[in-house]
């Protein structure tokens, strides 16, 4: 503090409270938005469900964010995402299930992998907890159950050599437990799906157009560059050629 001064403990106490009462209100408001939205969401994927590659343009505006993760043995069965829903449960939105479809493919028996993602409440726990005895595990506010992917024969992308980059598909096996032998090859799987879930779906339009907006200034861009190519072509062909000076 400037003046040497440290807040009191009662000072502290209702700034915890302040934070609670905050987090009470954030979910409230998220209730009634994921109420609200709920039967745009339906409306919306009753649309792009007609537009080719929709879900995987979106991810790629997603940029490194996503992108960082995905191996290229991954990229092909990306290409095969048909759609991406998030389904939050009603008693508390901050809980939700990530369903990932895919079109026909090479690589999965069962085309739909779903995953929840449960929201921790961290103000039921012991708040007189000395913080150095709360493991990594303990400070994600999120908890999950292993998913078991149907791969087919021979295809299952989760088994990269050793010292390879693990696939975007250990996504599915992310748990957070306490248990050393349970560690987590996808460590920021639970970023991953907030991410998901709080930017991408809710921003798929907005992250498809801009994409498509880009791509259509590229091509202005590469037919302008053609036509100054033209014009110079002309240019050349119709300047006379210079008569040769006498000796």
């Amino acid at each position: 503090m400037a003046d040497g001064s440290l807040p009191t403990q009662q000072a502290y106490k209702d700034l915890s409270n302040l934070e609670r009462d905050f987090e009470k209100a954030e979910l409230e408001i998220c209730k009634y938005s994921t109420e609200k939205l709920k039967p745009l969401y339906e409306r919306r994927k009753a649309i792009v469900s007609k537009i080719e590659k929709f879900w995987g343009i979106a991810l790629e505006q997603m940029g490194d964010d996503i992108d960082q993760y995905i191996t290229p043995q991954d990229a092909e069965l990306f290409e095969c995402i048909s759609s991406i829903e998030v389904d939050r449960e009603e008693t508390d939105p901050r809980t939700f299930t990530l369903t990932f479809r895919f079109k026909e493919n090479s690589f999965l028996e069962d085309n739909n992998i779903s995953k929840t993602f449960t929201y921790i409440d961290k103000q039921n726990d012991n708040e007189e907890e000395d913080s150095e005895d709360i493991t990594e595990a303990g400070r994600i506010k999120y908890k999950s159950s292993k998913v078991d992917i149907k791969w087919k024969k021979d295809q299952d992308l989760t088994a990269t050599p050793a010292g390879s980059p693990p696939s975007f598909f250990t996504f599915f096996d992310w748990e957070n437990s306490d248990d050393e032998s349970k560690k987590d090859v996808f460590a920021q799987a639970h970023e991953v799906a907030i991410l998901i879930a709080d930017e991408l779906y809710p921003n798929a339009v907005k992250l498809f157009t801009e994409a498509v907006e880009e791509e259509d200034e590229d091509d202005e861009d590469e037919e302008i560059d053609l036509e100054d190519e033209e014009e110079e072509e002309e240019e050349e062909e119709e300047e006379p050629p210079r008569k040769k000076s006498k000796k």
